[in-house]
């Protein structure tokens, strides 16, 4: 993956930078998951939808109330 579509999908997926003792991470702000960019080797690929926690409201949305947000996000920029 290239990388502006890297950063692209990190966004998109709900993703925010964070510091932790010099330590760079990804954090989600809804089911509190922290992504160790330190443990991804440069031939990994980071997979920012995997990466959150079942419940969370970035990837599932709440059941029969609302789509998954990255669907909600993905639907607004195609109508602009």
């Amino acid at each position: 993956m290239e990388t502006q579509e890297s950063i692209l999908a990190i966004a998109l997926f709900g993703w925010l930078p964070e510091r932790i003792n010099e330590q760079h991470l990804l954090a989600c702000g809804f089911c509190q998951r922290r992504v160790a960019l330190w443990k991804f080797k440069p031939e990994d690929e980071l997979n920012p939808q995997r990466e959150h926690r079942w419940f969370c409201l970035w990837i599932y949305g709440i059941p029969k109330h609302s789509p998954p947000v990255y669907q909600q996000l993905m639907a607004n920029l195609k109508e602009k």
